[in-house]
């Protein structure tokens, strides 16, 4: 698979882009250049229309926030009073920039909320999605542009209405805005409050980006397995009774020899469409029936794997290319189907049907359908593909009857052929899902260059005189004077990449955290399971501490770190956590028993090797206790203790 997109997201959701972690100069209210950028983007694309109340909601929350920092902690737990459309219009306001991720949460149902994220999982509750969302995508959302595929629709669902907004992410690279990947995001509003937040996009990109920059030696952090998000089928109604309209054009359609290419119209309204695909019973030639509908020239099917198809004519060679080796596969409806005037929208799971009637969930995702003049002018599918890559999934798909080879997805995406070159480089990037020139554009607004090579140079310099010192006093009191010298720079220099001392020290927690990272991802290489993985990863963790005591001590001190981290070590934190939690999630994903909380269990395991770490650090537990003679055989024990109850062995 070419990787090059996937690195770009990559670099996006980690926050390890060179200018995401320079131009911040260890101050947490800065604007990097690139930062600004996209928001002035979003701005210019994103031009939701506000009533006078939402207006009024906005400028208060302005009013309040003006000068104060993103605050994770923060709960709202009185309804905003606004309509659900005025929420609606506010959350698509990308004027607030970072605070768009917080004004969401204060509009999240305090108790009954979930938000689903086809990387993280699912989360529940206000507290617990700010708590992740504000950290993880305060320093990262914005330095990249979800551009609006179509403007942002509510829909009138019956309950309180949905919204469906469609998105391109795009990202700088080499001075350009490029496409990066494509999706969805699905909001329910009941009583006031959004309670259903769902994002559907394909993070295989993601994935094998994350592998190659590995394999490059880059630091990045390790995302979950795709998350094992439950699913419950919705009860089908009794499937409904077709008016005369659609009658007339199933008798003129079985007149019709099938299989060529359509060019009269159904003459159905959009409401008999709607009907016709999500409310009657599913037949046998239904995949025939929805190509018949589709427009002979301007409709478009976009899909993660095939990408995009134009043209009845061609949409129409594919299915029959592909859907034949699909095998026995079904699509069970997750929610009721959602219709509002020109556009049908629909959450699904894909379900393998095994020979022994077995059926296994294979991944889950969400349909668009929009309808102009009796046909169907447009159809996408959103979901994630980094399930089909788990061995259990591949081998139901496989007795299912699935024969579809790499070399059919690539007679439709050429793009996804290994690169030619030896050594892969973000340069040269192409646009994975064939969308430019289909969504919106902005003249003038290149992304900025990248940062000066030798300005990185002395600024990595002063940080690794920075732990030097502290490692060698044993105290995080350093002078500024001292670590000039010993990086050969000037006294002031320093001051051109940290504002003041703390700023540097968030920048040496900063780096602490990501060689903690590596450590532990050097502990871990080789282990032959999941379980050998995590204990080797809580080994690496307590080696890491022993290693650098000063640094160790440096890195949990909040007095010295300050309370409000700069981006540069949220974003290490967050990367050493994900690296952990996803080892844990991995384990408890495959855990035999009583199901554990993988959340809860990550907090419980990083609190005890941080702990533990410490009791050795100050010499407070001596190893021979325990019959062991080191601190690292000490971890080895405890690591695997803990192992084997998160498992379900002990």
């Amino acid at each position: 698979m070419n990787w090059r997109i996937g690195a770009a997201l990559l670099l996006l959701i980690t926050g390890s882009t060179t200018a995401a972690r320079q131009a911040d100069e260890e101050n947490a209210m800065s604007k990097p250049i690139v930062a600004q950028t996209a928001l002035e983007r979003q701005q210019a694309l994103w031009k939701p229309t506000h009533s006078p109340a939402a207006e009024a909601w906005l400028n208060k929350y302005r009013e309040e926030t003006r000068g104060k920092p993103l605050d994770p902690r923060r709960f709202i737990g009185t309804p905003s009073g606004l309509s659900h459309r005025d929420i609606h219009s506010v959350i698509n306001d990308r004027s607030l920039g970072e605070r768009f991720f917080e004004v969401h949460c204060d509009l999240l149902e305090p108790d009954k909320s979930v938000y689903i994220d086809p990387v993280f999982g699912d989360l529940h509750g206000q507290r617990r999605i700010r708590a992740w969302l504000v950290p993880i995508m305060s320093g990262q959302g914005s330095e990249a542009s979800f551009d609006p595929i179509f403007p942002a629709v509510f829909m009138d669902d019956g309950e309180g209405g949905t919204s469906i907004d469609e998105w391109q992410l795009m990202q700088p690279l080499d001075g350009k805005w490029t496409p990066i990947v494509r999706g969805v995001s699905v909001r329910r509003y009941r009583d006031g409050w959004i309670r259903d937040a769902v994002d559907f996009f394909d993070t295989s990109p993601i994935r094998a980006g994350l592998a190659a920059l590995s394999a490059e030696g880059k630091r990045v952090p390790t995302l979950p397995s795709w998350p094992r998000v439950e699913t419950k089928v919705w009860k089908l109604p009794p499937a409904a009774k077709f008016g005369p309209g659609i009658k007339t054009w199933e008798a003129r359609r079985a007149e019709r020899s099938s299989g060529g290419l359509i060019t009269e119209t159904s003459g159905l309204s959009n409401r008999e469409l709607h009907q016709l695909i999500f409310e009657g019973p599913r037949r046998a030639d239904f995949d025939a029936m929805v190509l018949d509908l589709m427009h002979p020239t301007a409709s478009i099917y976009v899909d993660p794997i095939f990408g995009e198809i134009r043209g009845q004519a061609a949409i129409r060679a594919w299915l029959a290319d592909i859907m034949g080796k699909v095998g026995n596969i079904e699509f069970e409806l997750l929610q009721k189907p959602v219709f509002d005037g020109d556009m049908s929208y629909s959450e699904w799971r894909q379900v393998a049907v095994l020979p022994n009637g077995d059926r296994v969930v294979m991944t889950r995702g969400s349909s668009i359908r929009r309808y102009k003049d009796g046909w169907i002018i447009y159809a996408a599918d959103y979901f994630d593909t980094a399930p089909f890559m788990d061995p259990a999934i591949r081998e139901s798909s496989k007795a299912a009857g699935s024969t579809i080879t790499l070399e059919d997805v690539l007679r439709y995406r050429p793009d996804l052929a290994p690169a030619p070159v030896a050594t892969p480089s973000l340069r040269g990037v192409t646009d994975i899902l064939g969308l430019t020139g289909k969504t919106l554009t902005l003249a003038g607004t290149d992304a900025p260059a990248p940062a000066d090579p030798q300005s990185t140079r002395v600024r990595a310099a002063v940080i690794r005189a920075a732990i030097e010192e502290i490692e060698r006093s044993g105290k995080a009191d350093i002078s500024i004077r001292r670590i000039s010298r010993a990086a050969g720079v000037s006294h002031n220099a320093p001051y051109f990449y940290f504002a003041d001392k703390q700023a540097l020290l968030m920048a040496v927690a900063a780096e602490g955290l990501w060689r903690l990272v590596d450590t532990m991802e050097e502990s871990a290489n080789g282990a032959a399971d999941p379980g050998e993985r995590h204990q080797r990863l809580g080994v690496g963790f307590v080696k890491f501490g022993l290693a650098n005591p000063g640094l160790f001590r440096l890195m949990g001190n909040r007095e010295i770190t300050g309370t409000n981290p700069s981006r540069d070590l949220l974003q290490a934190s967050i990367a050493a956590a994900q690296l952990f939690g996803a080892s844990v999630s991995d384990v408890v994903g495959r855990r035999a028993g009583e199901f554990i909380d993988p959340k809860l269990a990550a907090i419980a395991g990083w609190a005890m090797m941080q702990g533990l770490t410490s009791l050795l650090i100050e010499e407070q537990l001596i190893p021979e206790i325990i019959g062991s003679t080191t601190g690292e055989s000490v971890a080895e024990q405890i690591a695997g203790l803990f192992t084997g109850l998160l498992s379900g062995r002990t």
